[in-house]
């Protein structure tokens, strides 16, 4: 959070999530108050969260699984998306299904 001095307004750049193509989805919010500014930072995250693409009922855990780890976990290491697919497919999906 950091004050611009030549709009006289708080500005905090957040990341709300990644799309379906993986990418970052990134917002700059502008407020009067620190105050203000929490709540626009809280409104916009649960907004994004209500309008990102959700697991359909028709999507089973495993692909959900396996989708999640390609588009959350792509920038990882190699070691620690392995271990992500290792848990994935050893023990979530045959427990899940």
């Amino acid at each position: 959070m950091k004050k611009r001095e030549d709009l006289n307004l708080y500005e905090k750049k957040i990341t709300l999530g990644r799309d379906a193509s993986g990418k970052p989805v990134r917002k700059s919010i502008y407020a009067k108050t620190k105050a203000e500014l929490e709540k626009k930072v809280f409104d916009a995250r649960q907004e994004f969260l209500l309008e990102s693409d959700r697991p359909s009922t028709d999507m089973t855990f495993a692909t959900f699984a396996r989708s999640w780890l390609q588009t959350e976990k792509a920038g990882r290491g190699i070691r620690t998306v392995e271990m992500y697919n290792l848990v994935i497919e050893r023990y979530l999906v045959p427990a899940i299904g």
